[in-house]
């Protein structure tokens, strides 16, 4: 995230330099820091939700016979 705020601030001053070429190059950097940051905090959250859930229901969509009879 701080990569990402840190392209984000390299982005407004090409911006109020005029640095026309520089512009989209930031901006790429800025846009792939902060996406693999997103997605990084998103699985992170959701492993740990994960980790809360009680064992007996994780995955177990149907009752454990109707498992034992298809195997």
């Amino acid at each position: 995230m701080t990569l990402g705020c840190l392209s984000g601030a390299s982005v407004i001053a090409a911006i109020q330099t005029h640095h026309w070429f520089a512009l989209p190059f930031a901006g790429l950097f800025m846009f792939g820091y902060l996406f693999v940051a997103t997605r990084l905090i998103g699985e992170q959250l959701h492993a740990r939700r994960d980790s809360v859930v009680p064992v007996e229901n994780r995955g177990m969509d149907v009752e454990p016979s109707a498992i034992a009879r298809t195997a």
